[in-house]
C-alpha cells in the first residue's frame, strides 16, 4: 500500500461524470473567495512630543510644567496657550510648517516683522525661557533677535533679550544697576537648521542650552525685573511706535537695522522657575524623540489568492549605534544616535561620550564604494549638510577605530 504524504481537503463524490464546464465550476467555487487580509498602510514616525497635547502642546512630560508662565504653540496663530492675555499681534510675520513638516504651526520672520506682547513677559525672576528657531543664512545677517523684554533705553541700565549674533549666541538680563549692561556670548556654529534653545536665569546665575547641551553659563544673576516698555517682542529686540532704532541703540553691534530675526521660530514657552539639566533634557527629548502612527486597515477583497499589499512607507526614525569600544576590559560601549532617517537635506549624528572615542574616526560611503564624508571624532554633534552629495539613495556609515579597524557598518537613506 502507497501511503499519500501531504495535505488533503474538501474531497466531493458525484454520481455521474462532469463535463469540462461543471470542473471549471468546481474549481472555481473552491479557489476563488472572500479573503481577509491586511493592507499594509501608511507607517509614518514623526518626529514630535510623545506626551504633547495635540490641542495645545504646551505639555513638555515635567512637573515644572505646573509654572507653566506662558506658551506660544504658533499652530494657526499667535496666541497665548495658558489664557494670560499674552496673546501675540502680528506684524507682519507669517504662518509656515514647523520642524514636523506641518503647514501653519510656526511663523517666519522675513527680517523687519515681529510678533508683539502686551505690557511684558509674565516671569520676572527665576525663570526659564524655551523655543525653536531656524536661521536662515541665505540672507547674510549679523543679528537675529529671538524675543526681548524690558527697556529699549539703553540709559535705564535694564533689559532682557536673547539672539544670535554671527556664529554666537547673545543674551543680556536685568543687571545691578552698578554692573550696567553685559552681554553674555557663547560660540555656536549655527547653521539654517532647526535649533532648541533654553535659557535658566536668576538669582543663582544664568545657563544656555542648545538641543540639550550646556554651551555657557554665568554666575551673574539675571531678572526681568526693570523698566518695561510696552509690548514684548518675539523676532525682535528693541520696540518704539514704528519698531525702529532708539537713537542710543546705534552703537550696537552693527546698527539696529540687524535686530530682527531672519528665519524659523516656534514653540516659545516660559517658566516661573529654573529648570535643572535632567528637567531641560527632557524638554528637548520630549519635543524630539520620536512618536509611531500605524494606519493598518482591514479590508475583504476577492482575489484567486491571498495577496498583502504594500502602500505607501513614509518613515523619519533615529538610527541608534550602539558602537564597541576596542580595547576595553570588560567591554564597553558608546551610543550614537544619527537623525533623522531617512534624511533629506541635513543629517545629525550625536557622538554621546565622544571623547571615549578619541582617535576613532566616522566614514560614509554611497553604494559605488565613494566617500562623501570623513571625520574624527572630537565633538559631540555633527551637523552634516546633504545639498553636496551624490543623490538620493542608501549610504553606509562606517566607524574605525584607533588602529584604522572598522567596528560598526550601518546603512541611512537619503531621500
Amino acid at each position: 500500500m502507497q501511503i499519500f504524504h501531504g495535505k488533503i481537503d474538501d474531497i466531493g463524490v458525484w454520481k455521474r461524470a462532469l463535463d469540462s464546464n461543471e470542473i471549471n465550476n468546481v474549481w472555481s467555487s473552491n479557489i476563488i473567495k472572500k479573503d481577509t487580509v491586511f493592507i499594509r498602510d501608511t507607517i509614518y514616525i514623526k518626529t514630535m512630543s510623545p506626551c504633547e497635547n495635540s490641542v495645545s502642546k504646551c505639555n513638555s512630560c515635567i512637573s515644572a510644567d505646573s509654572a507653566l508662565a506662558g506658551c506660544w504653540t504658533f499652530n494657526g496663530n499667535a496666541k497665548d496657550r495658558l489664557s494670560n492675555h499674552k496673546d501675540g499681534i502680528v506684524h507682519g510675520a507669517t504662518l509656515t510648517s514647523d520642524r514636523f513638516g506641518d503647514t501653519n504651526s510656526a511663523y517666519f520672520f522675513d527680517g523687519k516683522s515681529f510678533i508683539e506682547i502686551p505690557d511684558s513677559f509674565k516671569v520676572t525672576r527665576n525663570y526659564s525661557i524655551s523655543c525653536w528657531v531656524k536661521p536662515n543664512y541665505s540672507t547674510i545677517r549679523d543679528w537675529l533677535g529671538i524675543l526681548s523684554d524690558g527697556s529699549s533705553r539703553q540709559t535705564s541700565g535694564r533689559d532682557m533679550y536673547i539672539g544670535i549674533y554671527k556664529d554666537k549666541l547673545i543674551h543680556r538680563a536685568d543687571k545691578p544697576i552698578e554692573k550696567g549692561y553685559v552681554d553674555y556670548q557663547y560660540s555656536y556654529a549655527f547653521d539654517s537648521l532647526w535649533y532648541h534653545i533654553l535659557w535658566v536665569c536668576g538669582d543663582s546665575g544664568q545657563i544656555i542650552y542648545v538641543n540639550g547641551k550646556n554651551i555657557g553659563s554665568t554666575k551673574d544673576r539675571g531678572g526681568n525685573q526693570g523698566y518695561h516698555d510696552k509690548s514684548a517682542l518675539f523676532g525682535a529686540w528693541n520696540y518704539n511706535s514704528s519698531n525702529k532704532c532708539n537713537s542710543n541703540l546705534d552703537s550696537f553691534p552693527d546698527g539696529c537695522q540687524h535686530n530682527n530675526f531672519y528665519g524659523k521660530i516656534d514653540d516659545i514657552k516660559m517658566w516661573r522657575t529654573l529648570l535643572d539639566s535632567n528637567q531641560v533634557k527632557k524638554v528637548y527629548e520630549c519635543q524630539g524623540n520620536t512618536k509611531t502612527f500605524y494606519d493598518t486597515v482591514r479590508t475583504v477583497i476577492y482575489d484567486t489568492v491571498k495577496t498583502t499589499i504594500y502602500d505607501t512607507i513614509a518613515v523619519q526614525d533615529t538610527l541608534i549605534i550602539n558602537a564597541k569600544l576596542t580595547g576595553t576590559t570588560p567591554l564597553q560601549t558608546n551610543l550614537i544616535k544619527v537623525y533623522p532617517n531617512p534624511a533629506k537635506d541635513h543629517l545629525v549624528i550625536d557622538f554621546g561620550n565622544y571623547s571615549s572615542m578619541a582617535g576613532y574616526e566616522i566614514n560614509i560611503f554611497d553604494v559605488a564604494g565613494k566617500s562623501v564624508y570623513n571625520s574624527t571624532i572630537n565633538k559631540s554633534i555633527e551637523t552634516i549638510d546633504l545639498n553636496t552629495w551624490t543623490g538620493k539613495g542608501v549610504y553606509f556609515i562606517k566607524i574605525f577605530d584607533k588602529l584604522n579597524k572598522q567596528i560598526e557598518n550601518r546603512k541611512i537613506v537619503i531621500q
